[in-house]
């Protein structure tokens, strides 16, 4: 993990790395050609990370659990805080 002037990253013992800037609401994701072989780890550890970072420093968002199930153009979103497991906090119908 690394940080200052504002920015926050990460990088692995390897060529991969991410930079996020809260402030500008922007990240940059450098993904190695060797990363490429792993698309899985390169999702969960560089792109969610620069994703989750934006959604929680520049939109003030939270992390919580949601489900949605859908049938012929509607459905039901199921939302609550992070590890609530089964309490269940809001109800959309869409």
């Amino acid at each position: 993990m690394l940080h200052g002037a504002g920015l926050l990253g990460g990088a692995t013992a390897s060529s991969n790395a991410v930079v996020v800037s809260p402030r500008e609401g922007a990240a940059l994701v450098v993904v190695s050609p060797q990363m490429l072989r792993f698309p899985y780890h390169a999702r969960y550890e560089l792109i969610e990370f620069a994703v989750f970072t934006l959604a929680a420093r520049a939109q003030r968002l939270v992390p919580l659990h949601a489900a949605c199930v859908g049938l012929d153009g509607r459905g039901i979103l199921l939302m609550g805080p992070s590890a609530r497991g089964s309490q269940l906090w809001h109800c959309i119908v869409c």
